[in-house]
């Protein structure tokens, strides 16, 4: 089974920066609270995630990347291509917000590129 996590609902509409010392609804507080051990049971499971950023009022990058790349950074024994193929991130019902879930996706990319540095 698919695990969703509803972003505005079970985090924040309003969404902060990268680090929790930065303020509220982070990116860190979000990928330590939510993502992560969502992300781990589903692996775990052999499932997926699905992150939802529908009625979210933006997504500020910093924030994305300390989420989604810092996912993949924290944990370092899982392979690259796992957590492209294990997450999905939409935003159906907000156009303007795809271009984001498009680089929340290039983040983990990037990130597991740097690890192979």
């Amino acid at each position: 089974t698919m695990h969703t996590i509803d972003v505005a609902r079970q985090f924040s509409r309003l969404l902060g920066g990268r680090y929790v010392a930065d303020g509220p609804f982070s990116g860190e507080a979000f990928r330590e609270e939510l993502l992560k051990p969502a992300f781990q049971r589903a692996v775990a499971a052999g499932s997926s995630v699905t992150v939802n950023f529908d009625d979210v009022a933006g997504i500020p990058t910093s924030f994305l990347e300390e989420a989604f790349g810092g996912l993949v950074r924290s944990l370092p024994a899982i392979s690259d291509h796992v957590f492209v193929d294990r997450i999905a991130v939409v935003a159906n019902r907000t156009p303007q917000l795809w271009p984001f879930t498009q680089l929340a996706v290039q983040f983990m990319k990037e990130a597991a590129k740097q690890r192979r540095r």
